[in-house]
């Protein structure tokens, strides 16, 4: 090795520079940046440090890759899990409501309009949409029957038992006059 004489002033650069050196390679990230510094500026001198910890943090980045993909994975199937719970509570709502409406007198074309009322007016529960529903649309009045029914055993006025006795007496004429009189007088209003 060939020697060479230096001045004072590049004696005190050289000191400086190892001072530097020394403060770099204490500190843990300033020596990682000093390592990277000189396998960027001269490959060939970069000492195995850097290379290992280029292949670590490789490995790393790959197992938190993974870790980050399982745990997206896993969040993912709880989603679902909630969302097919949801759903089956919701179907199995539908199914109890559209049996309730059954049981309240609910038809098929009826249910149709329910339901048809329902998503317009953004009503889920069925029990809820029956009253208002039939706010809207009240049911038809029930048919009242005729005031007066007609029974034959019926033991209120004189004319009528005679009719009947004459039918068990086997006296066609007389039954048929004595009806023919009543009817037409209930026809008539008296």
């Amino acid at each position: 090795m060939a020697t060479r004489e230096i001045d004072e002033l590049e004696y005190e650069q050289l000191k400086r520079y190892g001072v530097l050196a020394e403060r770099l390679n204490k500190h843990p990230q300033a020596r990682s940046m000093l390592q990277n510094a000189i396998a960027l500026a001269m490959p060939d001198e970069a000492g195995p440090e850097i290379r290992i910890r280029q292949e670590l943090d490789e490995r790393f980045a790959k197992i938190e890759e993974r870790l980050n993909a399982e745990a997206e994975a896993r969040a993912k199937e709880r989603e679902e899990a909630l969302a097919k719970s949801n759903k089956q509570k919701l179907e199995k709502q539908w199914r109890d409501g559209r049996e309730f409406a059954r049981n309240a007198g609910y038809t098929d074309e009826g249910l149709e309009k329910l339901e048809e009322f329902m998503e317009r007016e953004g009503i889920a529960n069925h029990k809820h949409a029956i009253a208002a529903f039939e706010r809207e649309n009240p049911p038809p009045p029930q048919v009242m029957t005729g005031g007066q029914r007609f029974g034959w055993f019926d033991q209120n006025d004189k004319a009528n038992d005679a009719a009947l006795k004459a039918l068990w007496e086997g006296d066609e004429e007389t039954f048929l006059s004595h009806a023919i009189q009543a009817a037409l007088a209930e026809v008539r209003g008296r």
